[in-house]
């Protein structure tokens, strides 16, 4: 009996080593998989309550690589989720949802139009019922809202471009939302019409009903005033109220030393910024379902290749298929400006320069243009 009884008891202890092991394989984390770390103050001191990680966490994932919180909800970006194909997703956790005091995931978010190395959930943002997470190398950034396709449903509502986008923008490097407004970096944009200054970076101000009820609109985009090559000005940025600031890691700011780097902030005001060329003017492009579905949406702005002030660039304006013609009824006559309001238009055409862009393609002039003629 003592031989048999104790061949039993080694088999047992193996067996329990054995679920052990298991347990212990099975408790510890992946890889690179990642982790989000939940804090919370008692009496102004700061204590961890908790190691989160995704439901579904497989090695590289990357679990934690952005993060946000607003009251009782936070995201966590994973951006290299999806099967090791780099698709990315973010994921929703709720307090309160494992039990009193927990935080548990209710949900996870991935972009309807999910590619291979898009690293959704390299940056996210939350405030109240409104997430935006930023996919930069699919140039986009997707906003999603609770209760959309159900109650307590966080449902993807639009997905953010920037107007003048072009490849390597990395556009959703960081994102930002207070309220009703979401600014989104784009730290490799090259400086605006021309792409004058590589690198330099932009930052893009969305506001919620711009364009229609429930809409995501662009209202304008910040740029560096001292703006330089290589700037990367948009890689972090922070939005509260009427108040953005944005950070440039690259530039000099005129000093001793390379890459000191530098935050810049602005601020709303009701007469916006000034204009460089007052009344040279400016026309806007926009398309339906930009922003939402049946909604119309800024993709972009166009200005005259030779604008000079007073042009009243956009005095009148026509279209007809891929054709824009824009009258400037005080331009001046192109080179040396010979002829003083002699006006003129400027054709541009759809997919010049790229998908979807709108690239000046012709100036047209009378050939016995007069002063004040108006032309346009």
């Amino acid at each position: 009996m003592g031989r048999t009884w104790n061949q039993h008891t080694l088999r047992m202890r193996s067996l329990a080593i054995s679920i052990f092991l298991l347990l212990t394989l099975l408790l510890l984390p992946l890889p690179d998989s990642g982790a989000a770390y939940i804090f919370v103050a008692d009496d102004g001191v700061w204590q961890e309550t908790g190691v989160r990680r995704s439901t579904d966490a497989e090695e590289g994932d990357q679990f934690g690589c952005a993060a946000a919180i607003d009251a009782d909800i936070a995201v966590v970006g994973a951006c290299r989720e999806d099967g090791g194909v780099d698709a990315g997703a973010a994921y929703v956790m709720a307090r309160n949802q494992d039990g009193a005091g927990q935080w548990g995931q209710v949900t996870t978010l991935r972009a309807s139009d999910a590619q291979a190395d898009d690293i959704f959930g390299y940056s996210v943002g939350i405030s109240g019922d409104t997430i935006v997470v930023g996919a930069p190398s699919a140039e986009a950034a997707y906003i999603f809202e609770r209760n959309q396709g159900g109650p307590d449903n966080w449902g993807q509502v639009t997905i953010l471009h920037g107007s003048d986008g072009t490849v390597d923008d990395d556009f959703g490097r960081s994102v930002a939302i207070s309220g009703g407004i979401v600014v989104v970096g784009a730290m490799g944009e090259d400086g605006g019409l021309g792409d004058p200054i590589p690198g330099a970076g932009a930052a893009y101000i969305f506001a919620r009903d711009q364009g229609g009820a429930g809409c995501w609109g662009e209202v304008t985009i910040l740029r560096a005033s001292d703006a330089e090559e290589s700037d990367y000005f948009g890689m972090s940025i922070g939005v509260s109220g009427d108040a953005v600031v944005v950070g440039a890691p690259g530039p000099t700011c005129n000093q001793a030393s390379p890459d000191d780097g530098a935050a810049y902030v602005f601020e709303q005001s009701e007469g916006g910024a000034g204009n460089p060329m007052s009344m040279a003017g400016a026309a806007y492009v926009f398309n339906r379902n930009q922003g939402g579905a049946g909604c119309w949406g800024e993709v972009t702005t166009l200005r005259a290749s030779d604008a000079q002030v007073e042009d009243m660039f956009g005095t009148p304006v026509s279209i007809r298929g891929d054709i824009i013609a824009i009258g400037a009824t005080g331009e001046d006559g192109g080179t040396g400006d010979p002829v003083s309001e002699g006006g003129g238009a400027y054709i541009f055409q759809r997919n010049l320069g790229g998908a979807d862009t709108w690239g000046e393609v012709a100036v047209l002039r009378a050939a016995d243009a007069q002063p004040s003629d108006w032309g346009g």
